[in-house]
This record gives C-alpha cells, structure tokens and sequence, in this order.
C-alpha cells in the first residue's frame, strides 16, 4: 500500500500552537484555520493543539476486503451536502467509545450466546462526490467476542476505511478501550485532491495517531457528503441487522463540516443534516436524533 504513509515523529520541541501549516501537515495534524474563520473552528483547533499529547506511530494490518461499492449496506446517522458549488475540506466529531454485547438475536438459551464476533463501529466520514471520488471513513469499532457460549472478550480499536480503494485498516498501536473519549478528524489537503490526513485522538489516554493517504490509480477525494453515525463490515452471525453487537446509547459530540468560503473556513453543524435510521423488517432497528446542532444521540 505504497500511497499509505504514517506521518513522522514531530521533533521533540514542536509546538503544535505555534508550527506552521506545512509543517502541521507533514505531521499529520490539522492546518491552522486561516483568521477569519469561525470562532467554534479555530477553538477546537486550538483545544486539539494544546493538550499533552503524545504520537503513536501507526501500525496496522488489514482487515478483509470491503466491496467497493460503499462502506456498508448498515447505516445509522446524520449526512449533510456541502453548500452548493463548494465541497467540505473536514470533518469531525467526538464520542466516548461504547462497550458493546452480543444482541438478542444472538441468545442461544437461556444463559448462553451464538459463537462469534459481534461488533459496531462509530464512524466520521467524507463522501466521495463526483466520478473517480474517493470517501475516507475513519472512527472506532467495539467488538464483543463469544466462545462457548460466553463473553471472552469486550475490546475496541481505531479504524480507517477507503472504500473506493476497498481497504479496511485496523490500527493496532493506538491501544483504545471501552470508556475513552475519542476525537476522530478526516482533513483534505488543500494543496492537493489526492491527499487527505485521518486522525484518531484518545483525550482519555492524551495519545493520538494518524494516516496520510496519497491516493493513485486516477482517484481523488471528493470532499462530498459528510456523515456521522455506526456502519457495520463485516461477518456477523447470519450477517443481518439483528446480529450487530448491542450498544445502548452514543453520544456525538460537536459533530462539525468544514468548507472554505471566501477564503475562510466555515463550520457546518447538524440543522441541515440528514438523520438516516436503520431499519430490520420494517421496523426502527437503530434510531439518530438530532438533539442539538451539536449533539446526534444514536441509540
């Protein structure tokens, strides 16, 4: 995967506050908001910049093919278009990440569960728009895992997915569990539609990671419909809505699009977003609602 690229290690007296937006990029964090842009822009910059964080360099391994047709046929959310003529430049979005239980679909008995892997993965991302668009779709997956028909195993780690490229990345070195509160960020490059910066923040653990991804083949990044909800990829028992892991509630937290417009960023919030429920036999399996313009509960 010659066009995947973990950033370097910034030197150790790099001041995120005071780098330089080239310098930023190279590092795989987010350019500095130009002056002028809106105020809830440049403060969470600046909160992100700020804290003690150290980098983990990103390994990963990858996961089983996606069909390259779209992330996933599950979707449980909020999609926002960009404004007309213009295309989002990021977004992002903050949540504590969920533990997670087999559903109850998958009860065999009274006491005991179907073996297998039950899981939901907590998702940012941007759309491909456009042919030959590329989407980035970057979060956290909670598994829950069954052997003879009990738990073994309740565990959650860091995701980036590019599914026009149909790879599926686990990021193994950014250690992730159950209770964190997580900042996750997709940033295109503004020099360039073929690069754009996936970061996954652990604030509990004050580490963060990243990925650059200079993509080739004649894709490019769209910069299209934004989204924030759950998708699920992957092998579920009888692979149906039913099957997904159990999650209770999760709580989005300043989920935000970016766009330049007159040379500034402007943050897009949720009024004019799409909620999308996911439905099993007709009925609201999972539901979103827009509790505030910075708040999607999905439960």
């Amino acid at each position: 995967m010659e066009d995947i690229h973990p950033p370097p290690h910034p030197p150790k007296d790099f001041d995120r506050v005071k780098a330089t937006n080239p310098d930023l990029v190279k590092y795989g964090l987010p350019p500095r908001p130009p002056p002028g842009s809106d105020q809830s822009i440049r403060d969470r910059w600046l909160y992100n910049m700020s804290q003690p964080l150290h980098y983990v360099y990103p390994s990963f391994h990858v996961k089983k093919p996606l069909p390259t047709i779209s992330a996933s046929g599950v979707f449980c959310g909020a999609i926002l278009n960009p404004p007309p003529g213009r295309k989002f430049m990021a977004v992002c979005a903050n949540w504590t990440v969920p533990n997670v239980y087999p559903p109850e679909s998958a009860r065999n008995g009274d006491k005991l569960w179907k073996d297998g892997v039950y899981s939901r993965f907590v998702t940012v991302g941007l759309d491909g728009a456009g042919e030959n668009a590329c989407d980035v779709v970057v979060g956290t997956t909670s598994e829950v895992e069954v052997s003879g028909g009990q738990i073994v195993r309740q565990d959650a780690y860091a995701r980036v997915q590019y599914p026009m490229k149909g790879l599926d990345l686990e990021i193994t070195t950014l250690k992730i569990k159950p209770g964190d509160f997580i900042c996750v960020r997709v940033h295109l490059d503004p020099t360039s539609n073929t690069k754009a910066t996936a970061i996954v923040l652990n604030e509990t653990a004050g580490e963060y990671t990243s990925l650059l991804h200079d993509i080739t083949g004649g894709l490019h990044f769209g910069g299209g419909p934004a989204r924030w909800g759950i998708q699920d990829v992957g092998d579920p028992v009888d692979y149906k809505y039913g099957a997904f892991a159990k999650f209770g509630t999760i709580h989005l937290v300043e989920p935000v699009a970016v766009s330049p417009i007159d040379n500034v960023m402007r943050a897009f919030a949720l009024q004019d977003a799409t909620v999308i429920n996911m439905k099993h036999d007709e009925k609201v399996a999972c539901s979103a609602i827009k509790i505030t313009p910075d708040l999607l509960r999905i439960r």
